[in-house]
């Protein structure tokens, strides 16, 4: 496995276990000579501790934790094992896992070691595991880490010495600038740092009792070797590859062990097998309670909450069962009684599926991870990862949950290569390594569809989920699912003139879409490719139904979809909500509350349903929220639905559709952006007034360029190339505030967090920002000043009451940081969130770089500057204006809105469980104390 000081991950639940102070007698000799390093280190054992904290806190954000933290108990008691067969040493380990599609394990100074989840999952035993984390180990007891930290701090930045804790963080943020700029880095992944951490992991996991040959095996597997180990010829023509010769010497560090030294068969005890189990299934334990100085001072549930968009509904095959998918959740639902039954956490995942048999729903996410639920017992039956050798563009799951169709593109081939993998043994059972060559519109399409790894290329199931047709013409190539081989396919099914849109109608019938002439779509017979009904309707899109008399697409009548019945060649329903389904005469869609409606096709259909309501699905990342200037009220608005509740109660006020932005009067009105539906549905600003409860939209036409920031509607609009105007209107009547001029370019900008200002940013080498340097001696000696010209910007603070400049001033930035976004002025200083989860601060009056915070601001009240931030998805820091901590805490659930109020005394968290807590802060502050920071703002 690699080490990593440089990655990105998110929030770990971590277990620290002091290491003992003796070592086990063993028959394997002394330890690795490498635990004795004598290479320049002026890190103590204790000072190597806090370099691993700021290591973790820079980089713990991006990977999530596993669902349930006690999982991590069986890594440290491995851990702890392995410890006591290697010398002493006063360092405190601390062992997590992760998510993450990738086999790794990886570590950081100061005793942190990480395995990912599929690391885990994909060990045959215990020895196995125990090789990989042993590896970390050898990387942290022969303190590379802090080896490497010392020669980059003394090579970049002419450091010699670190004292205390808060010396090493602020040491540590300034060297990874540093290092941005560094085109002479060394590698810690380099063969002379493995092959000693591979040592340490042969000699501790042997002097523990396990098998030492587990590690080779793991690694060969791993990293699908194949058991090449290459020869001295092989190198001497470089046809040996790296992981050949790492195996290699891996196995070479193994045969030198002494005779009896480590187990001869593989450790797999009672114990493992649960453990093993646990991860591999990743079910969530019970939410940990908030941790951190005290309770919260009040906590109210949203009742109703909010509910996501159901982006998929499917009813079973046989009929008596109904899936409803959202962005976090798979609810599943009886159709007789029509009722819902249990639901399940599905986050990050693509289309779930019945099984062809209706007894089970088959899902995966984003990382391979497939699980496969029983109806009958609503439980998790089956759970597997997939290790996939290549990276897969786009991947397809079989109804069955057995198959894992993988299309993939090489960096070494000029062609997209497709792989059938066993969901169960992760081996390939199907390969085509030149199946075609995209066309450059393919090529592009595909690679911005690299994260979603989402449907690219056109494929379709048969009704009865045995059969997959995949890929554009001529390519188009069809499987049987249970046997995993080809089928043979021609006509129409392999002819340019229907070359993208299909979808199965049953089992032997496939409607396809006339590549040039719609009007000339058809039936036509599966596998011979031959016409059976001409359909002339203009469908720019397919989706099969569960029913296989009817298909969907978009909608007659503008958004949405609509429901068409084939053999009638007409639209039969037109739905608002893209997720509908139809089985036999019955459809399932879902209503503009969040319930789920059961209907029949027919004039009365939306008359005579019944619907059934949905429990509470964790809240995404929210698109709108702000809190009423009383604290009261609360405005929340995710992709397609918003509401209104009062605080007081948690009680639901106001149900409308998505909004993009939202704005509290002082009075208590709420402004509400409401993005365009169609040309019919165009934006709007609508009023919300909540005592008495009314709601209008605003009577003017909105600009066609106009979008509500804060307190003012603000309109860009460009004269030329070149010179832009940006206009503020009141929202309230759309009355002119100001207007400004940018002749040499539109800058970018940003509305300020506590207050209503605008932030401008241009790039200090612009014309436009040349422009304003002229005649303005002040902020031209701070872009001299600058030595990375191109990290340097020109960042003016704008009062969006009256468009008048408050201050200007230059910072230089890191070369990684684009855009505006990640700026906030909070009193006389200046914050950045750079978006690789570090905020820098910034003096406004000399654009000094004052200190910075791990972490992303996302509150601050600005009569006190106390700032808010977060660091892990469910941890937030509060701070003073000198950057002194006041409170921490981890509130157990994935944070997503957070409010500073009363001067900064009291917080107020919205978590993804829907709960709003509140906190108060220890601090105080006289009236005159405020006056006087209040007054240090430019």
């Amino acid at each position: 496995m690699r080490s990593c000081s440089t990655l990105l991950f998110s929030l770990l639940l971590v277990v620290s276990h002091a290491l003992p102070q003796t070592v086990r007698q063993s028959t394997c000799g002394p330890p690795p000579a490498i635990l004795q390093s004598t290479q320049p280190n002026i890190f103590s054992e204790q000072q190597e501790e806090w370099l691993g904290e700021a290591m973790a806190d820079y980089i713990d954000r991006e990977f999530r934790p596993v669902k349930n933290s006690e999982e991590n108990a069986y890594v440290a008691a491995i851990g702890d094992r392995l410890l006591a067969a290697l010398p002493p040493t006063k360092i405190k380990f601390h062992f997590a896992l992760v998510e993450s599609i990738d086999v790794n394990g990886f570590s950081l100074a100061g005793g942190r070691v990480y395995l990912t989840r599929k690391l885990v999952a994909s060990a045959h035993n215990e020895d196995e595991v125990a090789g990989v984390i042993a590896h970390e180990m050898g990387h942290i007891l022969s303190h590379q880490f802090a080896i490497e930290t010392t020669a980059d701090l003394h090579r970049l930045l002419g450091v010699t010495s670190v004292t205390d804790r808060a010396d090493i963080y602020a040491k540590f943020q300034r060297l990874t600038d540093a290092r941005l700029h560094d085109r002479n880095g060394t590698n810690g992944d380099s063969d002379e740092n493995q092959d000693g951490a591979d040592r340490v992991a042969v000699y501790a996991a042997a002097a523990a009792g396990y098998r030492p040959q587990a590690y080779a095996e793991f690694w060969d597997r791993s990293f699908f070797v194949g058991g090449k180990t290459g020869s001295r010829l092989g190198d001497f023509f470089q046809t040996t590859t790296p992981t050949q010769k790492r195996l290699r010497r891996i196995r070479g560090i193994i045969a030198e062990l002494p005779v009896g030294c480590g187990a001869i068969a593989a450790n797999t005890p009672p114990a493992f097998e649960h453990w093993h189990t646990l991860v591999l299934e990743n079910q969530a334990a019970a939410a940990p309670s908030p941790s951190g100085p005290g309770a919260s001072t009040a906590t109210v549930q949203l009742t109703p909450p909010l509910h996501l968009e159901i982006e998929r509904l499917r009813f079973s095959r046989d009929g008596l069962y109904i899936l409803a998918q959202d962005e976090s959740s798979i609810f599943v639902l009886s159709r007789s009684p029509f009722r819902h039954l249990f639901r399940f956490d599905a986050e990050h995942a693509f289309p779930a599926d019945f099984t062809p048999d209706s007894k089970q729903i088959a899902f995966y996410n984003r990382d391979l991870h497939v699980e496969l639920w029983s109806v009958a017992q609503q439980k998790l039956v089956s759970a597997h990862e997939v290790v996939a050798q290549e990276e897969c563009l786009q991947t397809l799951l079989s109804p069955d949950g057995r198959t894992l169709i993988c299309i993939a593109y090489p960096p070494a081939s000029s062609d997209l290569k497709l792989l059938l993998i066993d969901v169960e043994t992760g081996k390939v059972v199907f390969e085509n390594s030149n199946w075609f060559q995209p066309s450059v519109q393919l090529e592009y399409s595909v690679y911005a569809n690299l994260f979603t790894r989402s449907g690219v290329l056109p494929s379709a199931f048969s009704a009865d989920g045995n059969t997959l047709l995949l890929g554009p013409a001529p390519e188009r190539v069809a499987f049987d699912l249970r046997t995993r081989t080809p089928l043979k396919i021609s006509g129409a099914l392999t002819g340019n003139e229907f070359p993208i849109s299909y979808c199965f109608l049953g089992n032997d019938k496939v409607l396809a879409i006339h590549g040039s002439n719609p009007m000339q779509s058809g039936v036509f017979t599966f596998p011979e490719g031959k016409r059976l009904q001409s359909i002339k309707l203009d469908l720019p899109f397919l989706d099969a139904t569960t029913g296989a008399e009817h298909i969907i697409t978009s909608g007659p009548h503008g958004p949405g979809v609509g429901v068409v019945d084939v053999n009638a060649a007409k639209y039969v329903l037109s739905s608002k909500s893209s997720a509908v389904d139809v089985i036999g005469g019955s459809f399932v869609s879902e209503n503009v509350d969040g319930s789920i409606y059961l209907g029949k096709l027919g004039d009365r259909a939306l008359v005579d349903g019944i619907r059934a309501d949905m429990p509470l699905s964790p809240l995404p990342a929210a698109g709108s929220v702000t809190l009423s200037p009383d604290g009261r009220y609360l405005a929340l608005s995710a992709r397609t639905r918003g509401a209104v509740w009062d605080l007081a109660t948690g009680r639901q006020i106001f149900l409308v559709r998505g909004f993009r932005s939202s704005w509290w009067t002082p009075e208590g009105k709420l402004f509400a952006e409401f993005s365009r539906i169609d040309k019919d549905h165009p934006t709007v600003v609508a009023e919300l007034t909540l005592e008495p409860h009314s709601a209008k939209n605003m009577g003017y036409k909105l600009p066609e360029q106009a979008h509500l920031a804060n307190d003012s509607l603000l309109e860009w609009t460009s004269q030329n190339k070149k010179a832009w105007t940006l206009t503020a209107y009141s929202p309230a009547d759309l009355a002119l505030k100001w207007t400004r001029n940018f002749p040499d370019g539109r800058p970018g900008y940003t509305t300020n967090d506590g207050d209503t200002d605008l932030i401008f940013s241009d790039l200090l080498q612009s014309p436009a920002a040349k422009a304003k340097l002229r005649g303005n001696p002040a902020i031209k000696g701070m872009a001299d000043a600058v030595k990375q010209k191109a990290a340097g910007r020109l960042i003016e603070i704008v009062n969006a009451e009256d468009g008048t400049m408050r201050a200007q001033v230059i910072v230089e930035v890191p070369l990684t940081y684009q855009g505006v976004v990640g700026f906030n002025k909070i009193g006389d200083l200046l914050y950045l969130s750079t978006g690789d989860n570090r905020t820098i601060v910034y003096s406004i009056k000399t654009g000094t770089q004052l200190r910075q915070l791990f972490g992303t601001v996302v509150a601050a009240d600005q009569s006190s500057q106390i700032v808010c931030t977060t660091n892990r998805r469910d941890e937030v820091i509060v701070s003073d204006r000198s950057g002194g901590e006041l409170f921490h805490l981890a509130v157990g659930s994935p944070i997503r809105f957070v409010e500073l109020r009363d001067h900064g005394t009291q917080l107020l968290i919205l978590t993804a469980d829907q709960i709003i807590r509140r906190y108060n802060i220890p601090v105080r502050f006289s009236q005159n104390e405020l006056q006087s920071t209040a007054s240090s703002a430019p």
